[in-house]
């Protein structure tokens, strides 16, 4: 379901059955025996203490020194992950909103709290330290309350939200099921030169070194964009 490379170089590889990690040519698998639920692994994050914070079939646990720890077991899937500027573990669920752990406490905004959909595929933190938010019916920015929303009508488009970057240029680039926006400059535009991409769904999003963007999509494969010109 995902693959990671932490801040040391090491692999982690998460599975329909657990979690993988490997270095040096070893592999340790991290399961029930190992303190994991049973199911799968769908998202990985570098964690603060120098482990990783790993989205399960079941809730939010961590890994660290080969120790794996429950930190919110929800029986709810956790498919996307982030840190905030305090600390704070953000992880958005397939059924149960956005949820945000830190010190101990779990805080939890869903439909009933305003989120346009409790379905939140896609998490972001950019270079300002705001907290992007990727639903099936909408984008939300957490900055300074309240939040705020972007869809269709703001230029989004498409409302389910899969993947989220930012650009060396500050741009934050938006994969939607309809293909590729950016937000520049505070509006949602479309991406410039990429009719190769429109009506295409985004799976996955990350900036090259090159200020190039690489884009995993739906039906194409692997592409990289840049200046306007796909790869």
């Amino acid at each position: 379901y995902t693959v990671y490379r932490d801040r040391n170089g090491t692999i982690w590889a998460g599975t329909s059955q657990g979690l993988v990690r490997l270095e040096n040519n070893r592999m340790q698998v991290f399961g029930v025996d190992q303190g994991l639920p049973p199911g799968a692994v769908y998202a990985l994050l570098d964690a603060p203490d120098g482990g990783v914070f790993v989205g399960t079939h079941q809730g939010l646990y961590a890994v660290r020194n080969g120790k794996v720890r429950e930190l919110s077991r929800i029986g709810e899937a956790v498919i996307s992950l982030s840190l905030d500027d305090k600390g704070g573990i953000w992880f958005g669920t397939v059924n149960r909103g956005l949820q945000r752990y830190s010190a101990g406490r779990l805080e939890v905004l869903d439909a009933g709290g305003g989120l346009p959909n409790n379905r939140v595929g896609s998490l972001y933190r950019d270079r300002e330290g705001n907290v992007w938010a990727g639903t099936n019916a909408a984008l939300v920015r957490f900055s300074d309350l309240p939040f705020v929303t972007l869809d269709t009508n703001h230029g989004l488009n498409d409302n389910y939200v899969r993947a989220l970057t930012q650009m060396p240029n500050g741009d934050i680039m938006l994969g939607t099921s309809r293909g590729l926006n950016r937000f520049h400059g505070g509006v949602v535009d479309p991406v410039p030169g990429n009719p190769s991409l429109e009506g295409e769904a985004v799976l996955s999003l990350t900036a090259g070194r090159d200020g190039s963007l690489w884009a995993g999509m739906y039906s194409t494969g692997l592409i990289n964009w840049k200046n306007g010109v796909v790869r």
